[in-house]
């Protein structure tokens, strides 16, 4: 039995291994947050009037997800930023939002489905977060033949990316 031990114990600790070299972790303090990716995914950064992160799925352009640091001071809550995001945003007027979280933060959500040509569905997924008087802005893509109707529907690479945000203190 002592024997088998070593190998009872790799056995145990190889899948975190395995996991953890299977990702990649984005950590900026320009941008205010954090958040882990799987390998596989490419990130780009553009700092222009907005700054914005977008991770895509390598040679698959139906996972996608874009992070905005919108250009208006949040509000005193979520609530009074999200007015002020449709103020500018006029598909955002017409979308049911709902809490949730994002990582550990309280976050609003919706989904948008834009009308499109040819068949392929997209919908959007929208998440608004806030953070030091910056508005977040984070918008997950699916683009399938049957897109999701709520944001739980979106493939659960969204989520194990998602919950893995971090706000820098």
């Amino acid at each position: 039995m002592r024997r088998l031990l070593p190998f009872l114990l790799l056995l145990v600790l190889l899948p975190g291994v395995a996991q953890a070299a299977s990702e990649h972790q984005f950590r900026d303090h320009s941008f205010g947050f954090s958040l882990r990716y799987p390998s596989g995914w490419t990130l780009q950064r553009s700092i222009g009037p907005s700054k914005q992160l977008s991770l895509v799925q390598k040679g698959h352009s139906q996972h996608a997800i874009t992070v905005t640091i919108l250009g208006w001071h949040a509000g005193k809550n979520l609530t009074a930023s999200l007015h002020t995001v449709k103020r500018y945003v006029g598909a955002y007027r017409h979308v049911a939002w709902s809490r949730s979280k994002l990582g550990k933060s309280t976050a609003l959500v919706a989904v948008l489905r834009p009308e499109t040509e040819g068949g392929v569905g997209i919908t959007e997924g929208i998440y608004l977060s806030q953070w030091k008087g910056k508005i977040y802005q984070v918008q997950i893509t699916s683009y399938t033949a049957h897109p999701p109707r709520t944001i739980g529907a979106f493939p659960a690479v969204y989520r194990q990316i998602l919950t893995t945000w971090r706000f820098i203190k």
